[in-house]
């Protein structure tokens, strides 16, 4: 004889009361800023395996909350605004970011609200995150040349095809040309300074967990002439706008 599923609710299973208090207090102590408008908050983006993350963590210890590659891009879609759709896009929205903010981790400090980090992030999504908390007070786009981008790329994802990679990053570096923010180039040589100079004032901590040092091979047969040009196209106008 074949028995019923049996369906154990959160409440009755083992540890699922204590997980619901957690989960409420939690919501308790970050209703005041998952409840406002406007958030001071900073973006970090650009191409994987190029320093997102790791700019994201130095951020974070500033922060009171950090967000990181959560994917929201895909969770983010609303209705097509027909005539003949009732939906409230804008409490949709007040929705999300109440959700987003009250399960965020938390940072280390309170210097601002908000680091969110998506690597390959598109209009859509920016958009979206400016719906619901306003523009960010600084946005960062991370880099990386593509023949050090493509060797790590390669080595952390070894399932993706490499044509995945090359499209990602031109479409990456349009993104930026689109949506602008400061450009910082991850790049051989690159020192913990030069981090606590680009992010000044805000504090880079002198921690353990946060030290610094570059590693990177290359793989220079599998960059594409439109991956350079591109590179090339994009960093170049920084420094032409930097020495007018």
């Amino acid at each position: 004889m074949i028995r019923p599923l049996e369906i154990v609710s959160e409440r009755a299973a083992p540890g699922g009361l204590a997980r619901r208090a957690r989960r409420r207090v939690r919501r308790i102590r970050r209703w005041p800023i998952a409840r406002r408008r406007q958030l001071d908050w900073w973006l970090v983006y650009g191409p994987v395996r190029s320093g997102t993350s790791y700019m994201m963590h130095l951020l974070g210890e500033n922060a009171r909350l950090r967000i990181g590659d959560w994917g929201l891009r895909h969770g983010i879609g609303l209705p097509p605004d027909f005539p003949h759709v009732r939906f409230d896009r804008e409490q949709a929205r007040v929705d999300l970011s109440r959700n987003v903010l009250t399960n965020a981790p938390r940072g280390g400090g309170n210097t601002i609200d908000l680091v969110y980090k998506s690597a390959q992030l598109r209009r859509d999504e920016y958009e979206a995150l400016v719906e619901m908390w306003g523009p960010p007070a600084r946005t960062i786009f991370c880099v990386r040349e593509p023949s050090s981008y493509l060797a790590s790329a390669v080595r952390k994802f070894p399932d993706v095809e490499i044509r995945s990679f090359r499209d990602e990053y031109l479409d990456d570096l349009a993104t930026y040309e689109e949506l602008g923010g400061d450009l910082f180039v991850y790049h051989p040589g690159l020192t913990q300074d030069d981090y606590r100079s680009f992010l000044a004032p805000l504090q880079v901590p002198d921690d353990p967990r946060h030290r610094f040092e570059y590693r990177g091979r290359t793989a220079d047969e599998l960059v594409t002439p439109e991956m350079v040009a591109a590179f090339e196209r994009v960093t170049g106008t920084v420094r032409a706008e930097a020495e007018r």
